[in-house]
């Protein structure tokens, strides 16, 4: 993957979501390693990163710092610093919808009749436009 497509999408999430995204970029492990996926899952991560945030008020906790986002075998991977459950289940919700939706432009993934996603990762057109 190239690095400028992971340097784009964590500078852009960033500014859509300043409270969970903020001074992540500032000598940290995000900064080093930002959010290695193309932007096709930009409305999941920030749809995860808003369900954090509101468990971590409902249960006056600090919002936990990001080290890394990624794809990994298809599916999204989300690493923080530290977790409870409760997070580590949200950050599964998304990881699991991730396996469904194109990496590259957030189209729903085919589904064969085996029960197999077609294209792991990317739907027809953006698997052939890679």
């Amino acid at each position: 993957m190239e690095s400028i497509k992971a340097t784009e999408l964590a500078h852009s999430l960033c500014g859509k979501n300043a409270r969970f995204f903020k001074n992540k970029l500032d000598n940290s492990a995000y900064d080093q390693y930002g959010c290695q996926c193309y932007s096709g899952w930009e409305q999941l991560i920030l749809s995860l990163s808003q369900d954090i945030i509101n468990h971590c008020d409902v249960n006056s906790m600090t919002v936990p710092r990001i080290i890394q986002i990624k794809q990994k075998v298809n599916r999204l991977v989300v690493y923080l610093e530290t977790a409870n459950s409760d997070i580590l289940s949200i950050i599964d919700e998304y990881s699991e919808k991730s396996m469904r939706t194109c990496e590259m432009c957030a189209a729903s993934l085919a589904i064969d009749n085996t029960g197999s996603i077609v294209h792991l990762g990317m739907c027809t057109n953006s698997s052939q436009q890679k």
